[in-house]
């Protein structure tokens, strides 16, 4: 759907307008080296090696180079063919370091600032790039630095190899070394209104949704490579001389269209793209490809998008219930450059869905430091969209090694209130619909004792090791790893992300009173967790009864879940059933009566959540790679259980393209209805 987004993008960044000049070109642009050079005039020769001596300067812009990785390979890769093949040294020159000398042989490339570049490089779009001489200058420029590193590539190539093949001291540039290349675009001119669509600039809102950036920047990448410039994004703090509004900005004069619908306007002034809610921009290349394509215009265009919703269950048009509960594990939190970049904008975009989403409460799991503090965090953003966390109490892990190594394992662990830590399975809720009457959380403390991990090591073929058969036997197993099988994954990590933290509330419109639990459970895949996870499911269920539901909250009706980090297919593996029987913490919580919604609920979404890990695109600025597999319910490993006077009325995987950018879980979203 995202590639459709892309082609549709262009298509209303070049159609907007009342009258579009399209002159339309093939779009494979041909290989650099098939392009026949076109000729042009010099004088004379330049002489850049004579008697095996340099005799141009090469300079370049340091910054332009040092930020491109792929062109400052290029440059270098030049330098080293230059040093092999002639043994003559070479220092490039940063520009803004080297004084201009207008009778000085110079190589240039790129952005140098120096005339002779400024004027090569005039009317070049981003794919666009010249190898010519200026006067006593040999100038190589480009549209983008990408086109830069094609032509420096082409210069090596074209002319400096073919002369080092029998190299003679000499070597020089004529006028068959001219190259100039100007690449086919869809659209030769685009003008919007009397302007043409390249001096534009695209504007989103200084506080934007994340999906407002992200539209914003994939049309700045479709008009750059179909038309061939790159228009800036910039926020609405400047007004600029023409704009492509997206989002409500301080200039977005159209009305906010309702959640289902979109809205491209094209005004007096401006350009200007709304949707009225996240997963609204999702739908937008349905608009675009369907209407704008066939009528070659634009005008104010109004799409009502209930049908695309329905079509994939997506819960947002509607709670329908009395109250809506979404569970989500938050993980990737690190910018570590491969996976789930850019944390701030995930932080955006899941506190704008679930908002959006009008959930009642929201049960987090993984929800460590990143996404609590500071004024770009999940926990901020919420409480300014007007949520409130339940309270947390604050513990200390005390662990202890042998020797104090941690080489040689753990020699005794607890964990106690009062600290630093929180536990990592927040719950947040919308105190204009429920009131907070009760709260609590309980940390996990479960561990296996030697004779259990000895048990179950004989139960399951003398192997230490997980149920994708990948044994690992105790001779050769490190006390380290027998402390991976040992403890629980509180005692194995810096955070208290194994816990449960739970709350009573009443439903304002009813006055019906609900319990929550935020749960998540060990997450390693082995015989010896699901044994962990077992204890786990029977702590928990000992603060239901004990703690949570007694008194005059006995008969409330619960509901626990989030990443319990087990599946019914896991729970039936030949390494976890007991003989025949399956077991686990799924197990253990419907013996106690609870009800799996997904499992029971007739009109569940049948789905996975985990997706894989979303990539960002820092040159591109926006996510461009993300799962669109799910597998089947048999194997979800987030869930949703209840027991009492309380009925589902949903459950929704939120499983659109913009939730797979959130984590590698996707949402769940519950409706339940008081009986």
């Amino acid at each position: 759907m995202m590639k459709k987004l892309l082609a549709a993008l262009l298509i209303c960044a070049t159609l907007l307008s009342m009258a579009v000049a399209c002159k339309k070109q093939p779009t494979t642009e041909p290989e650099a080296s098939t392009e026949a050079p076109v000729e042009e005039i010099v004088d004379t020769d330049i002489s850049i090696i004579t008697g095996g001596k340099l005799n141009v300067r090469v300079i370049y812009s340091f910054m332009e180079v040092a930020k491109n990785p792929a062109l400052e390979s290029k440059v270098n890769a030049m330098i080293t063919t230059v040093q092999n093949k002639t043994g003559i040294k070479i220092k490039a020159l940063n520009c803004s370091q080297t004084e201009y000398d207008p009778n000085a042989l110079d190589i240039y490339i790129g952005s140098t600032g120096y005339a002779e570049s400024i004027e090569a490089a005039e009317g070049l779009r981003l794919k666009d790039y010249k190898i010519i001489r200026n006067g006593n200058k040999i100038v190589l420029a480009a549209g983008s630095p990408a086109a830069l590193a094609t032509a420096v590539n082409l210069f090596v190539t074209k002319v400096l190899t073919p002369q080092f093949k029998d190299y003679n001291g000499e070597v020089v540039f004529t006028e068959e070394h001219t190259q100039l290349y100007n690449a086919k675009y869809d659209a030769e001119t685009v003008m919007v209104g009397d302007t043409d669509l390249k001096d534009f600039t695209i504007v989103i809102p200084r506080e934007f949704k994340m999906a407002e950036q992200e539209i914003a920047y994939m049309l700045k990448d479709v008009i750059a490579n179909k038309y061939g410039y790159a228009l800036e994004v910039e926020n609405d703090v400047k007004t600029y001389d023409h704009e492509i509004l997206v989002g409500q900005t301080k200039r977005t004069t159209i009305s906010q269209p309702a959640l289902t619908e979109y809205v491209v306007e094209v005004t007096d002034k401006n350009v200007q793209i709304l949707a009225g809610c996240t997963t609204a921009y999702d739908y937008i290349d349905n608009l675009f490809s369907s209407q704008f394509l066939p009528q070659c215009k634009v005008v104010t265009t109004k799409l009502d998008a209930k049908a695309e919703y329905e079509k994939t269950k997506d819960s947002i048009l509607e709670t329908t219930g009395d109250i809506r509960v979404i569970f989500h594990n938050v993980y990737g939190s690190t910018d570590d450059g491969e996976k789930f970049t850019n944390p701030n904008l995930r932080w955006n975009l899941i506190s704008n869905l679930h908002t959006e989403y009008n959930a009642d409460v929201i049960c987090f799991q993984e929800f460590n430091n990143l996404a609590r503090d500071g004024s770009n965090s999940i926990k901020s953003r919420l409480e300014r969209l007007g949520y409130a966390e339940v309270p947390l109490n604050t513990y200390s892990r005390n662990v202890t090694y042998v020797n104090g190594d941690k080489n040689q394992g753990i020699a005794s662990y607890s964990i106690t209130k009062g600290g630093s830590n929180l536990a990592n399975t927040p719950i947040f809720y919308n105190p204009e619909t429920v009131e907070l009457v009760k709260h609590g959380d309980h940390i996990f403390t479960s561990s296996l004792t030697k004779e259990e991990i000895n048990a179950l090591y004989a139960l399951y073929g003398h192997k230490l090791g997980s149920r994708y058969e990948n044994p690992t036997t105790p001779d050769k197993a490190s006390p380290t790893y027998w402390d991976y099988e040992l403890y629980n994954d509180n005692i194995r990590y810096t955070g208290l992300s194994k816990a449960a933290v739970w709350a009573i509330f009443k439903d304002k419109s009813t006055g019906k009173l609900f319990a929550v639990a935020s749960v998540h459970l060990d997450h390693q895949d082995t015989c010896y967790s699901n044994a962990r996870r077992e204890k786990q499911s029977k702590e928990l269920l000992d603060v239901i009864n004990n703690t949570i539901l007694t008194g005059e909250y006995a008969s409330v009706p619960m509901i626990l879940g989030g990443d319990v980090n087990t599946s019914y297919a896991r729970e039936e593996d030949k390494y976890y059933k007991q003989g025949n029987k399956p077991t686990g913490a799924l197990q253990n919580f419907e013996a106690a009566g609870y009800a799996d919604v997904q499992k029971t609920f007739s009109g569940a979404e049948q789905a996975t959540t985990c997706v894989g890990n979303a990539s960002f695109d820092k040159e591109k600025n926006y996510f461009t790679s993300f799962s669109t597999t799910v597998g089947e319910a048999h194997g979800a490993i987030d869930h949703c259980l209840y027991k009492g006077s309380i009925a589902p009325t949903l459950f929704d995987v939120m499983n659109h393209n913009f939730a797979r950018r959130t984590s590698d879980h996707m949402p769940l979203v519950v409706d339940f209805q008081f009986k």
